[in-house]
């Protein structure tokens, strides 16, 4: 189970052509690290949530009725225009980052098998150099998420890691981003604190922390920093509930 730190050496060695499924709880930054570390690297990224899709035509896009010519008899066709998120341009460096790749419906995992293996859809191929990302949550056997199981055929399309981030990657990260040092201080004294539990003893409709929800903690520290520099410890008590 690689780190982040890790992840960035593996990605530079893996082949363009080649999709990366990252697998693991929610809230420890899967997304969010590929999007910031790709951008790093001068690739655009796209970002599409297959979860969000109502069905194929919002991934693959509509059809258009075209002419086509075969023999000087004139055919009307049906076309597929692409969607406007579709890369076009041969010469951008591009990233599609797929996320919650396992709450898709099964028509739009289809769309995906074809664009994951053979970079494609309904026949219109992907500029060579556009890198293809995934991201899911983990099916458990006590259905904590509710994603849909991964068939082998469409898992072999990917290169598939599970994520095991640290907490001092965490700390470095937020110091970067302006994360307040309380919330910090915080996490290298309790680190515990910082990722919601295991996968085998997480429990469904119950919150726990995570790396996303304490940087919304500090964007609320911020907001109740009182005029002499204090925090409003009863406000934040209430919060933290």
């Amino acid at each position: 189970m690689p780190t982040f730190k890790e992840l960035t050496k593996i990605i530079e060695h893996t082949p363009v052509e080649q999709a990366i499924l990252l697998e693991g709880i929610h809230g420890i930054g899967k997304s969010e690290w590929t999007k910031q570390k790709l951008i790093e690297q001068g690739y655009r990224v796209i970002m599409r949530f297959a979860g969000q899709m109502a069905d194929a035509g919002d991934f693959i896009g509509l059809p258009n009725r075209t002419e086509k010519v075969v023999n000087g008899v004139s055919h009307i066709v049906t076309s597929f225009a692409p969607p406007d998120w579709w890369p076009l341009d041969e010469n951008e460096k591009v990233a599609v980052l797929l996320d919650e790749v396992n709450r898709g419906k099964p028509e739009i995992n289809q769309c995906l098998m074809d664009m994951v293996l053979n970079r494609e859809l309904n026949g219109r191929k992907l500029p060579k150099g556009t890198r293809i990302f995934g991201a899911v949550n983990p099916l458990t056997s006590e259905g904590t998420y509710q994603v849909e199981d991964m068939d082998p055929a469409f898992l072999d399309r990917w290169n598939r890691y599970v994520v095991n981030p640290s907490s001092d990657e965490w700390c470095d990260w937020a110091a970067y981003n302006g994360i307040s040092n309380l919330v910090i201080s915080f996490i290298i004294k309790n680190t515990h604190e910082l990722d919601p539990p295991t996968e085998e003893e997480l429990v469904s409709g119950k919150v726990y922390p995570s790396r996303r929800s304490w940087e919304r903690v500090s964007k609320f520290l911020e907001s109740i920093i009182t005029e002499d520099g204090k925090v409003d410890k009863e406000l934040l008590g209430n919060y933290m509930i």
